[in-house]
């Protein structure tokens, strides 16, 4: 059967803002020395925020949930090819009360739906990150452990970056190498960032030999 995982966090590092313009600042990094740093792709304005009502699930238990079809709520959710990071994410201020919801993905359909990764938290802050996911169509299962009452009222989002460079975020200013244990400034700005949504964006760390990884940055504007 399935165990909820611990929540699956990008290592490279992240940074946020609750802002709608503006710059940020990267700080520290496991880069060796001549590591190229450039701009891998726009914000993903999100694909999906979708409102779902999910009911309790009285097993509490996601593996009787996925079989019964009982506590567990189901949305379908398209990557497109050449994605850098999908992420799906639950929200506590997108819930309808003191609700435990937790998060499931399953995908691609073409490799069978197999289980990808999820959040099983004690609140319903919950969040599943795929870097450079397989394209194609994913199952986001939201699954009723403890609702606020008989259900619960929620919204799912999910954005996907792509890994083709340019759009409405950029690299303003950036060190033209990296050394291992150093700490170097590099400005982000972007443009377009709608009120009332929540944006990601990646940076990407490369070097000859291509990319060693991404630094998300994801902007709040609700």
């Amino acid at each position: 059967g399935i165990k909820p995982s611990a929540k699956t966090h990008l290592q490279q590092g992240e940074i946020g803002r609750r802002a709608g313009k503006g710059q940020q600042r990267r700080t520290g990094g496991d880069f060796e020395k001549g590591d190229r740093l450039t701009c891998v792709g726009a914000f993903a304005f999100f694909q999906h925020r979708v409102q779902f009502v999910v009911v309790d699930d009285p097993a509490n238990d996601i593996n009787t949930a996925l079989a019964t079809g009982v506590g567990v709520t189901f949305e379908v959710v398209v990557v497109p090819a050449g994605t850098a990071h999908t992420r799906f994410s639950l929200f506590d201020d997108y819930t309808d009360g003191n609700d435990d919801l937790d998060l499931y993905v399953f995908g691609p359909q073409s490799a069978g739906f197999p289980f990808q990764g999820g959040s099983g938290s004690a609140t319903s802050a919950e969040q599943v990150d795929l870097v450079f996911p397989s394209p194609g169509v994913y199952l986001v299962a939201v699954h009723g452990w403890q609702t606020d009452g008989p259900d619960a009222n929620y919204t799912l989002f999910d954005w996907s970056v792509s890994a083709t460079p340019g759009g409405n975020l950029s690299v303003d200013g950036a060190p033209g190498s990296a050394t291992l244990g150093a700490t170097e400034k590099v400005d982000v700005s972007w443009s377009g960032a709608a009120t009332g949504t929540k944006h990601l964006g990646a940076v990407s760390h490369s070097d000859g030999g291509g990319l060693l990884g991404l630094t998300l940055i994801s902007v709040e504007t609700d």
